[in-house]
């Protein structure tokens, strides 16, 4: 098939769109004449053949430019908004006929009958569709000429098909070559038949009338059909059709004295009847003419291959017995030319006088069976050389139920037959050969697959005698689960040019027993590869079966050693390895091939005598890398025939040895976290509480210190108490810091400089005794950290250094550096990921640890101190505070060498700007109404008293239940809710996802003595509070909620909470 695609002709796709627009316009405008002039005599409407024939030839690049001239023709002619849908119609047949076409294989000249054939029924139905398809719409919209759906379709499908039938074959056969054969020395007779065909014509449709004459253009055309063909014949098919036109419309011709419409409608049948009848005459003739060329082109080929073979035809008429012999039988009889008689006695004669009979037979044998004739013979030349021949004949013609000729060739084969004597004779030696050794033999064709195989070779197989099983008959007798082995390996071993051998396993057909067979091949090489393969088979089934014996022996004894989970290994009597196995080797990480033959001290050091019987032990081995692990081995000695052998059995016990110290250290573990969790669990209730009592302090100290002047003698009093009040908040978060139960507030901080602040501290309280030794690395960067908890890590890991060395004093080193954590270096420290951290070491030169205090120094309330001198909780603290900022804590020391502390956090990239903290100021409200709720009535009195002073209305409650209460009846009274998270009646939580029900734009500040249990931004928490709170940050935190949301509401939005 061919593709319908996108041509061109060799110009520019512009002006390739113009050219045919051009050219397609007027032939649509001529096709339209009847329906603007009704009197217009245009019985072949040239613009389907066009478009048919340049959609055939250009295929779809033709289409742009017949759009365009068929919608410039129908505008033109006033068809006004059906242009588009006539112009698609128009295109409709042609477009169908030429896809139908190209997928029918169409030759565009009409070389074949088919080619006519389909082009005439394929444009027929085509147009037809077209037409049914035009007159429909214009008898739709009532602009139809002449009126009448079936007159209208019938006028357009006859001239539109007689357009396409004249015009089209002359588009498609219009080309160089075409144009060159008008020019050529026939170019006389295409001159005179186009002379005789336009005054032909011109005397019937211009010069006479009636129907009876019509017939003289007939054969005008017959002979354009016969002597033209092709471009010339479709022209003078051309000039009949617009001569008749022409005569019909000066009325004149037979179609003269009939009514207008009705003579074009016959014109338009004659025109297409006869042009169908010039292209089936011309097809046809095209068709038998390249019949002819190919037979003598056939019969050229024949007669020079008999005479680069050697062979000669002949002829024999069985009627009257008469021979035609060709040119080369004398030289085959060894006669010289015109010597041969040629009769049929006189071939005989020259046969041996023994082989006459043969031929006679196969001679009867063809002629009484109605087979070919073939027979093998000799032949004695006059010089009294014998030569063989082969005869070969076929029976033709049939007369009265006999055959009338018997035509055959003659060959002399005597080359042949005595290559095939030797062969035969060479074949005999070794069938002998091999039947005395039990093996059969085959040869192989390649590349007609053609199998040759001796008599053993049949038995082996299972195959009949006489039988010829194939290559593929052979394979079909292979076990399935060796098929595709044999297979692969002939085809390889055949492509690469190897000798090939393969054992497998046949099944017998006759018995269904399975036998196995050894074979052997090789193809000897030629010229483009091996052309036969010549191989041997034997029946080996045997001796497999006493290798499958001693091999079931072997896998035995050898499933057993390798199926035993220890490691199995067998020495001889000089600690020779013999047996290795598969245990073992995962055991040592050495394969068995690395293992056999290598002394046993190279894996185990152990002694073994000759004397000595079984014994167990416990010991350790060496794997193939040379790490030692730990091994239980036992060890037994065998005799085997006169030589003594040792079998130690091991058993690996590493993982069993890791398992162990895994669980140990889990079970620590396990301990260190459940006294950890229940220290936690008694500190943060106790600090909960506590800060509740603080809250009571603090808040009623602050209020004392509004209330009085500065001068005043109780304000040094008050100001002692807020002072004790924060030290003792400042424990009470260190117990928080210590369960994880407080969030610090971090910022990026110089940890030198809270380095040199501590120390400034520490070298005015502590003793002369003690020295220090500081190293401060310059240019370090920031760490993410609340400054007051790391001065207090600092401090106390200062202050135990400075107790440890007590009383004699010593050096206190204190040493900062920036550390980059990666690889090996990382390892000691699982807890950190790998980047940059600063490295804190404060060592001491004390007394030291032991291990048993290492192992329990960061427990809290672990105290080597004397009682009443320490609390235990410096270091479970420290150790608390510094893991919640991402880092680690170590230490290392050793009795009587003192100790040294490591704290390691995560440093910031060195840009990083450090906060800058402007001095805090007490904003005031503007009578903003606010709701107070807390289960402890000191706290509440408190909050509502600084609230009041701060410019606020408050209304102060200590069960949240009433406070649901109040916004459920107004919901608009409050503009903020500060609640107690941990409330007994109900949470604050649950205050602020009830009080949300109904006000869900209601601000609120969540106040907690452990922030960790809810964050800010959900329940419509805008700020968190810790709990013991300073009338500071009460009222900054107030005015901030308050301002933020003013904000969020004169922007239309809620916006994000205050101080995220």
């Amino acid at each position: 098939m061919r593709a319908f695609r996108f041509r061109t002709l060799p110009l520019p796709p512009l002006a390739q769109t113009a050219l045919l627009a051009l050219a397609f316009a007027p032939a649509t405008a001529l096709a339209l004449l009847p329906w603007v002039r009704a009197a217009a005599w245009v019985p072949v409407a040239p613009d389907g053949g066009l478009a048919l024939g340049l959609v055939l030839r250009l295929g779809a690049g033709a289409l742009p430019g017949l759009v365009l001239g068929s919608l410039a023709a129908h505008l033109a002619l006033g068809a006004g908004p059906l242009a588009v849908p006539l112009t698609a119609l128009q295109l409709l047949g042609p477009v169908v006929a030429a896809v139908v076409l190209r997928r029918l294989d169409f030759d565009r000249c009409f070389t074949r009958v088919r080619d006519a054939l389909a082009f005439g029924r394929v444009t027929v139905l085509a147009l037809l569709l077209t037409a049914l398809a035009r007159a429909a719409l214009l008898t739709a919209t009532g602009t139809s000429w002449p009126p009448g759906f079936a007159f209208l379709a019938t006028w357009t499908w006859l001239t539109d098909l007689a357009g396409a039938i004249v015009v089209a074959p002359l588009v498609l056969m219009t080309d160089r070559e075409a144009l060159r054969r008008l020019r050529a020395p026939g170019a006389g007779v295409f001159a005179f038949s186009l002379v005789v065909a336009t005054v032909t014509s011109g005397l019937v449709f211009c010069f006479t009338t009636g129907l009876p004459v019509i017939f003289l253009v007939l054969p005008v055309l017959g002979w354009a059909a016969i002597g033209l063909r092709g471009l010339g014949g479709a022209i003078v098919a051309l000039v009949v059709a617009v001569t008749a036109t022409a005569g019909t419309a000066l009325g004149r011709g037979p179609f003269a004295g009939l009514p207008p419409v009705t003579g074009q409608l016959l014109l338009a049948c004659f025109i297409v009847s006869t042009t169908l009848a010039l292209l089936g005459l011309m097809a046809l003739f095209a068709q038998k003419n390249r019949a002819q060329e190919r037979a003598e082109l056939s019969e050229a080929r024949l007669r020079l291959a008999l005479a680069s073979s050697g062979m000669g035809i002949w002829d024999w008429d069985l009627g009257s017995g008469r021979v035609e012999w060709s040119d080369g039988h004398a030289a085959l009889l060894g006669l010289a030319p015109g010597q041969f008689e040629g009769s049929h006695e006189a071939f005989m004669a020259t046969v041996l006088p023994e082989d006459r009979p043969r031929v006679a037979a196969a001679v009867a044998r063809s002629l009484e069976g109605r087979e070919p004739y073939a027979a093998e013979f000799r032949v004695r030349w006059p010089d009294g050389s014998v030569h063989w021949m082969a005869g070969r004949g076929q029976l033709l013609g049939e007369r009265e139920g006999r055959p009338t000729h018997m035509i055959g060739v003659l060959a002399d084969v005597t080359e042949r037959a005595e290559t095939l004597q030797a062969v035969e004779r060479a074949a005999d030696r070794l069938r002998i050969a091999m039947t005395l050794v039990r093996m059969g033999t085959w040869e192989l064709d390649v590349a007609s697959g053609r199998l040759d195989a001796d008599a053993q070779h049949h038995r082996l197989f299972g195959f009949a005698e006489g039988e010829r099983p194939s290559f593929r008959d052979v394979m079909a007798r292979v076990h399935p689960g060796d098929v595709f082995r044999v297979e692969d390996g002939f085809d390889r071993a055949l492509r690469d040019g190897h000798p090939y051998s393969a054992e497998f396993r046949i099944i017998h057909p006759g018995t269904g027993a399975t036998r196995w067979l050894a074979s052997y091949s090789e193809a000897p090489r030629r010229a483009g590869g091996p052309a036969r393969v010549v191989g041997v088979v034997q029946d080996i089934t045997e001796r497999k079966s006493a290798e499958a014996t001693l091999r079931a022996h072997q896998l035995r004894l050898e499933g057993i050693v390798n199926s035993a989970m220890d490691g199995i290994v067998t020495v001889d009597e000089a600690h020779r390895i013999v047996v290795w196995n598969r245990a073992a080797e995962q055991i040592f990480h050495v394969p068995w091939t690395a293992a056999i033959g290598h002394p046993l001290e190279r894996f185990l050091p152990m002694s073994l005598a000759p004397g000595d019987g079984p014994h167990f032990g416990s010991l350790e081995g060496r794997r193939g890398d040379g790490e030692l692990f730990p091994l239980e081995a036992s060890v037994a000695r065998i005799r085997v025939e006169d030589r003594i052998l040792f079998t130690i059995t091991v058993r690996d016990l590493t993982e069993q040895t890791r398992a162990e110290e895994a669980r140990q250290r889990l079970e620590r573990q396990l301990r260190q976290a459940q006294r950890m969790e229940a220290v936690g669990t008694l500190a943060s209730g106790i600090a909960h509480d506590f800060n509740n009592v603080l809250g009571a302090i603090l808040g009623n100290v602050e209020l004392a210190r509004l209330s009085v002047p500065a001068d005043h003698p109780a304000t040094e009093a008050l100001v002692q108490i807020t002072s004790a009040s924060l030290r003792a908040r400042d424990l009470v978060r260190g117990l928080l810091a210590f369960t994880r139960r407080h969030d610090s507030a971090r910022a990026p901080t110089r940890v030198d400089a809270v380095t040199e602040e501590v120390l400034r501290l520490l070298r005015a309280s502590l003793p002369p005794s003690v020295t220090f030794q500081v190293t401060l690395a310059p240019g370090l960067p920031p760490a993410l950290a609340d400054a007051s908890e790391l001065h207090q890590v600092i401090m106390n890991l200062c202050t135990n250094a400075a107790h440890a060395m007590q009383p004699a004093g010593g050096t206190l080193g204190v040493e900062l550096e920036g550390v980059e954590l990666t690889g090996e270096a990382a390892e000691p420290h699982p807890a950190l990921a790998p980047g940059r951290y600063l490295r804190l070491a404060i060592s001491d030169t004390g007394v030291g640890m032991d291990a048993e205090t290492l192992e329990r120094i960061f427990d809290p309330f672990f105290t080597t101190k004397p009682p009443g001198e320490g609390t235990g909780l410096g270091l479970a603290v420290v150790h608390g505070i510094v893991r919640s900022h991402g880092g680690a804590i170590t230490v290392s020391s050793r009795q009587g060498a003192g100790s040294c502390f490591r704290v390691y956090l995560p440093a910031l990239p060195a840009d990083v700007p450090e906060p800058v903290t402007a001095p805090a100021e007490l904003p005031r409200g503007n009578g903003e109404c606010l709701l107070f709720v807390d289960d402890e009535a000191v706290l509440v009195a408190i909050a509502r008293r600084a609230l009041e002073r701060l410019g606020y209305r408050v209304t102060a409650l200590t069960d949240p239940r009433e406070a649901v209460a109040l916004v459920r009846e107004e919901p608009g009274a409050f503009d903020l809710l500060l609640t107690d998270l941990t409330m007994p009646s109900m949470s604050g939580t649950e205050l602020a996802a009830e009080l949300l029900r109904f006000r869900p734009d209601l601000p609120i500040i969540m106040i907690t003595g452990y922030s960790g249990t809810v964050a800010s931004g959900t329940f419509g928490i805008r700020e968190l509070l810790q709990k013991p709170t300073t009338l500071e940050q009460l009222a900054s935190t107030v005015h901030r909620v308050l301002h933020h949301t003013r904000a969020a509401a004169s922007a239309g939005g809620a916006g994000p909470a205050p101080g995220r």
